[in-house]
């Protein structure tokens, strides 16, 4: 069940999920490039990577996927070249502020981000 976005009695970390709308279609099936944004961001941020999976889905103009598995929890991409979308999701139980990588992506790929900062953990039930 979903609850509300109140903060967590007990936070044990941060959850950004980021929309990043407007984006030059070609940069998004790129996933090379993608892939070494998202290496150079975490680790400029000092999220340490342990590994990657990435994946292209067949056809022309098709998206691109990626996650990142991290000490500090995961990192993921999605594209949608056919709508200038690219969708990014990332989650930080560390010191990292998963925010940065974020406005970084958003700022070299140009485009209009939005999205959610979520505090993750254990909440305790309204009394």
């Amino acid at each position: 069940m979903f609850r509300d976005s109140r903060e967590a009695e007990c936070q044990i970390g941060r959850h950004v999920l980021a929309d990043l709308s407007g984006v030059d279609p070609e940069a998004l099936q790129d996933v090379e490039c993608l892939s070494f944004l998202m290496w150079t961001v975490l680790l400029s941020e000092g999220f340490p990577v342990l590994a990657e999976r990435t994946f292209i889905f067949p056809g022309t103009r098709s998206g691109v996927s990626g996650v990142f598995f991290l000490s500090d929890i995961h990192a993921a991409f999605h594209t949608y070249p056919e709508h200038r979308y690219l969708a990014l999701d990332v989650f930080s139980h560390g010191t990292h502020d998963p925010s940065r990588v974020a406005k970084i992506i958003a700022s070299t790929m140009g485009g209009e981000l939005s999205g959610l900062s979520i505090p993750r953990g254990i909440v305790l039930p309204y009394q």
